[in-house]
Order: C-alpha cells, then sequence, then structure tokens
C-alpha cells in the first residue's frame, strides 16, 4: 500500500503542471479539423495554434466552407502559426 500511495502522491503533483494537449484542448473537434490543426502545429507550439485554429473553424467549421475563402486571406488568418 506504501507503493500506491507514493504513486498518487507523485501524480497529484504532476497534475498540477499538466497542461491539456491539443487533442484534449479541441475534443470536440471534426476529423477533417484535427488534421488540419495537427498539420499546422508541426510548424509551432499548440499553444499558438489553438486559438488560431478555433477561430478559423468557428467562421468557417467544414471544407466546404475553408475552401470558399481566398488564399490571402486563409495566410492571414494563420500568419502567426509561421506559415
Amino acid at each position: 500500500m506504501k507503493k500506491t500511495h507514493s504513486i498518487i502522491k507523485i501524480l497529484d503533483i504532476l497534475k498540477k503542471y499538466h497542461k491539456n494537449t491539443m487533442l484534449e484542448e479541441l475534443s470536440y473537434f471534426t476529423p477533417f479539423q484535427i488534421t488540419i490543426a495537427t498539420l499546422l502545429s508541426a510548424r509551432s507550439k499548440d499553444v499558438t495554434v489553438i486559438p488560431i485554429v478555433v477561430k478559423l473553424f468557428e467562421d468557417y467549421p467544414t471544407v466546404q466552407d475553408l475552401i470558399k475563402i481566398s488564399q490571402k486571406e486563409l495566410e492571414k488568418r494563420i500568419f502567426k502559426i509561421g506559415f
């Protein structure tokens, strides 16, 4: 039991420092949206990508919506990610 108690104590300490991963933050996203967010996060930290993709997919939630915007508009929206 002593070992179990130590493990639980360690996990409790680690939970204080755990930040949600992109998949945890965006768990309500569609597979398409997760794929795009993952591709964009390869160039930047999740903390930078998440607010940008949340806003992007609020305005353009589907593939059909996203393909309607111009390349210039898309570049402007994801510029801070490093693209």
